[in-house]
């Protein structure tokens, strides 16, 4: 695993990989019906109007939208593993950064003092996701509710982490420490 770029003064509290294998994402279950039909009738389209009476059916564009189907579902699957294997979570004493490396090599951070919500979904097996929420500001008050936050993309999460409670509290501890060291004393 590699080191992200730490600021000046800045230390590393926690470091972790997403567990590997396949992960469902919600919006697969819209989007893959939705190109299946759009082929379905595309393909449907073109085959009759290239088909004239004399010319036997066209085997490739009755079958085309299903192989164009499997490749969109094998793309996705495929990209989101390899998403997956690239992806390193880090909790310094600052800010929490997740850094993805498919392509080009992609760090977001977010300041600890700037998390408005911390969100944990965790599995019986003690696996989940922590999910940051930046605080209400104008740039973010057109969001969905936390609710549909799954819905939301781009979104800041340590996803699919084992032992998610102890990475949860580790963030709400570091949390705190910061903004009670940013406070000025009284």
């Amino acid at each position: 695993m590699v080191e992200p770029g730490l600021l000046k003064d800045e230390r590393l509290l926690w470091t972790a990989r997403p567990r590997p294998g396949l992960f469902f994402r919600l919006w697969w279950f819209a989007v893959i019906p939705l190109l299946s039909v759009g082929c379905w009738i595309s393909g449907t389209v073109v085959w009759s109007s290239l088909r004239s009476p004399e010319s036997p059916p066209f085997v490739f564009f009755s079958l085309a939208p299903v192989v164009f189907v499997v490749v969109i579902v094998a793309y996705l699957v495929g990209l989101d593993l390899l998403a997956r294997l690239r992806a390193e979570y880090h909790l310094t004493d600052k800010r929490v950064i997740v850094v993805s490396r498919i392509i080009i090599s992609l760090e977001r951070s977010l300041p600890l003092t700037e998390i408005g919500e911390v969100a944990l979904r965790e599995k019986p097996d003690g696996s989940g996701t922590v999910t940051f929420r930046p605080k209400e500001s104008w740039v973010y008050r057109s969001r969905p509710p936390a609710y549909l936050d799954l819905l939301w993309f781009p979104r800041l999460a340590f996803e699919d982490i084992v032992n998610a409670r102890q990475a949860y509290n580790l963030v709400l501890e570091a949390r705190l420490a910061q903004t009670q060291q940013s406070r000025p004393a009284a």
